[in-house]
């Protein structure tokens, strides 16, 4: 990853909490699908879980594991381990998601990355 990674400014949920990034910071945030808290607290947790489990998992542009991965491509894989799909790209995650306030945001959050209105990270 590079330093141009570190600029973020959009935020999603997916299911109605995802489980990727653990803090969040300003900008618009994003919420695919519909689900109670319970359940999305539950598939966030899950994510989450396997996220961390792909810890030390090499960068691979466009892997998208089980071993190598780029940004979308783990997020991709730990929502569809625990119950929920995403579209494969960074962009095409963004675009299928509902935005939701700043205010709104929790644990979990996945953070997208843009510039301009390219937008080229998720975390």
């Amino acid at each position: 990853m590079t330093a141009l990674n570190r600029v973020p400014s959009l935020m999603v949920r997916a299911g109605t909490a995802s489980a990727l990034t653990l803090a969040a910071v300003g900008g618009s945030i994003v919420v695919p699908g519909v689900a109670s808290d319970a359940s999305a607290a539950t598939m966030a947790t899950k994510a989450l879980n396997i996220a961390a489990s792909k810890k030390g998992a090499p960068y691979q542009w466009g892997a998208t594991g089980p071993r190598r991965f780029d940004c979308s491509g783990l997020t991709l894989y730990s929502f569809k381990k625990a119950g929920k799909s995403l579209p494969r790209t960074a962009a095409q995650q963004y675009n299928k998601s509902h935005h939701i306030s700043s205010k709104s945001r929790r644990a979990g959050d996945l953070v997208f990355f843009h510039s301009g209105s390219y937008v080229y990270h998720v975390g």
